[in-house]
């Protein structure tokens, strides 16, 4: 069972996580080149 208060504590972690990526929005670009690399070869 996850109860409201559970819940809430992953949201506020989600909210916090979300924020940081949107703070370095200016690095995501070069992040997802390096990430699409890394996929292909795998």
């Amino acid at each position: 069972m996850i109860t409201p208060e559970v819940a809430r504590a992953h949201i506020d972690e989600m909210r916090r996580v979300a924020a940081r990526y949107q703070r370095g929005a200016a690095v995501p670009s070069v992040w997802r080149r390096l990430l699409t690399r890394q996929t292909r070869q795998h």
